[in-house]
């Protein structure tokens, strides 16, 4: 599982400036929106390969690695307090590599660097599409120069009805792990993918579908603060069709 925060509420309904709240066409567009942020993620992240120089034991960044201030050209809703930058440190121990991500004072440039957690220094538009941004990139900003066992962090979101029908289609005819069984299909099928945002008073809760090949279709459920730090309040799942690939790194 991903994110070590904590539980919540479920439930919930959304409302976007300009549209009636709770209505069909609020979802829609927010799964509209989902999926455009979704798929910028995975276009700055999906053919990187790991540099050679950080497969050693205390790998060292040399400056031309992925920069992940990036994210923040595609989730033009959030942005880094001022005077800190997004960075991340390598780690590396023979059995899996991955990137541990972390917020770097910059002005003034705290020394030793402290790796301060990275959601607290993290500014979010006080929108329901801000909230839905910020989830995303608690969810996927670690999902790049994975190795071997790294590998489990894999939780994809599914933003709309065509991103579900196409996981549970290949899950189908699956030939290197488990396929999903049919009764798990017409059970997935059934599920309404679209996120879900909540603006209450002093926190937002959102809801987003998840799917990873250990654990299946998962919806998970955040409580935000709303005023900056933007904490986390609480974090909840709930597996809504179960699913184990097979497969062991």
């Amino acid at each position: 599982m991903k994110p070590a925060f904590v539980p919540v509420i479920l439930l919930a309904v959304i409302s976007l400036a300009a549209c009636s709240p709770g209505s069909s066409r609020d979802v829609d567009l927010l799964a509209q929106k989902c999926r455009t942020s979704v798929t910028a993620m995975y276009s700055l992240t999906e053919d990187l390969e790991i540099p050679a120089h950080l497969e050693t034991e205390q790998p060292e960044k040399q400056g031309d690695e992925f920069d992940v201030n990036r994210y923040f050209d595609v989730l033009t809703n959030l942005s880094m307090e001022p005077g800190y930058s997004l960075d991340y440190t390598y780690e590396y121990d023979g059995l899996g590599g991955w990137p541990m991500l972390y917020a770097r004072q910059t002005d003034p440039p705290a020394s030793p660097q402290i790796l301060l957690p990275y959601p607290e220094h993290v500014r979010v538009t006080d929108t329901v599409e801000g909230y839905l941004e910020f989830v995303l990139l608690n969810i996927m900003a670690d999902q790049f120069y994975l190795y071997w066992h790294a590998n489990y962090n894999d939780s994809q979101v599914l933003c709309d009805q065509e991103a579900l029908n196409t996981t549970i289609s290949r899950l189908k005819s699956e030939k290197h792990s488990a396929a999903l069984e049919t009764r798990a299909q017409k059970q997935a099928k059934k599920i309404d993918p679209r996120p879900v945002v909540t603006l209450q008073e002093n926190s937002a809760q959102v809801q987003v579908l998840i799917f990873t090949q250990w654990g299946g279709f998962i919806r998970w459920t955040y409580i935000i603060q709303r005023d900056f730090p933007h904490t986390i309040l609480e974090f909840d799942t709930e597996t809504l069709v179960p699913y184990d690939s097979g497969i062991l790194f």
